[in-house]
């Protein structure tokens, strides 16, 4: 209930392609120091009451009122932007659903967010057993823990003046692969080089820092896309499924971790055998590694910022008002067609769909929406 809304606002905050990054970035940057700082405090402030059980219980009723709090103080701090054009939807809840999962460039954004999703979760649910019984350093998970979510938390900034001049698409295929590449090279490891894994840890975060920014900021680029087709708000749609296919990934990898250990003969708390070990080796590191490596490359993201690029190197040419069929068309790159209306610019070196947006609304202030015929004749006379 405050999830869903919560992650819209990434979209309906503003239209501006780098300023999503930048919006997705302060909000991971205070996200994860208050991580940090939750996993700590948490067994501190339990541990204040003699009875475990009551501490627990009282730490939750304590954070469910900070969160509620905290909830309602942004609630109240947000203002609505002026002058935005708004159309009553046309669909009902099945049918939107329906209409994003049609969405092309956004199923591609989701099933890849998905796999390589999946893979993290992998690398997040084996580290502590990849610690205590391969590199025997069960007193140094947290460090290496925590190690790993600040240099995520100090590389946000770096991935987000990245992607403003290589494009999200590419910003999230570099992070991702130092990623991968880092926690692949942990398989070599053995216990007596445990502490090159501060090193690898310190990689990892680095290069999944770009997870934490550009999927979230790209579900409204390609929201938009919808938005240009159907003239519809639905970006509380889009960041819902991308909600539940983020839960889905993660309890699938915990399960998938499960299934493994019991296939490769884990047994707790004892010291393993080297079939055991070896499964935990080789879906913490190499596995989740391919998959993420594979995936960026099956998805070619090298394109996937340029929202037209993407979609069979074609550009929107988008009116002010994102719902009125007469002023939607299409310019294929590399055609003859160079159509173009009174009062619409082409948007040929404009960097992202959102920018496109806000420059129509600009030029078109004030103007009447172009009719039909008119954009007929320019075609004819293109």
């Amino acid at each position: 209930m405050t999830n869903v809304p919560y992650y819209a606002l990434t979209s309906e905050l503003t239209d501006d392609y780098d300023e999503r990054s930048s919006l997705t970035t302060t909000r991971m940057v205070m996200a994860v120091p208050a991580y940090l700082v939750g996993v700590a405090l948490t067994p501190l402030l339990a541990g204040l009451f003699s009875d475990g059980r009551k501490g627990w219980a009282y730490v939750g009723i304590i954070y469910g009122v900070i969160c509620a709090a905290v909830l309602l103080i942004s609630a109240a701090g947000i203002k609505e932007r002026k002058k935005v054009m708004q159309t009553k939807a046309k669909t009902n809840v099945w049918q939107s659903v329906k209409i994003a999962l049609s969405n092309k460039p956004f199923q591609r954004l989701c099933i890849a967010y998905f796999v390589i999703n999946l893979a993290f979760a992998m690398v997040k649910t084996l580290m502590a057993y990849y610690l205590e019984y391969q590199l025997l350093m069960k007193n140094e998970i947290s460090l290496v823990m925590g190690l790993m979510l600040i240099c995520v938390t100090l590389s946000l900034p770096f991935w987000k003046k990245l992607s403003e001049k290589l494009d999200k698409g590419k910003s999230y295929a570099l992070g991702t692969g130092i990623g991968a590449i880092a926690i692949s090279i942990s398989f070599f490891l053995k216990p007596e080089q445990g502490k090159l894994v501060y090193i690898l840890s310190a990689l990892a975060g680095i290069g999944f820092g770009s997870q934490w920014i550009f999927p979230w900021s790209m579900v409204a680029d390609v929201a938009d896309y919808d938005r240009v087709q159907s003239g519809e708000f639905r970006s509380g749609m889009y960041y819902g499924i991308w909600g539940l296919a983020t839960k889905i990934s993660e309890a699938l990898a915990i399960a998938g971790i499960g299934w493994m250990l019991t296939g490769f003969g884990y047994v707790p708390n004892v010291v393993q055998s080297s079939k055991s070990l070896l499964g935990i080796r080789l879906f913490f590191g190499p596995i989740p590694g391919i998959i993420i490596i594979v995936t960026i490359y099956e998805e070619n993201w090298s394109g996937f910022g340029r929202l037209w690029s993407y979609l069979g190197s074609s550009c929107a040419w988008l009116s002010g008002s994102l719902g009125c069929a007469d002023c939607r068309f299409v310019r294929r790159q590399g055609g003859q067609s160079k159509t173009k209306s009174a009062g619409v610019g082409c948007c040929k070196d404009i960097q992202g769909l959102s920018r496109i947006v806000e420059g129509s609304r600009d030029r078109l202030s004030g103007t009447s929406c172009p009719s039909s015929s008119s954009l007929s004749n320019d075609r004819a006379g293109s």
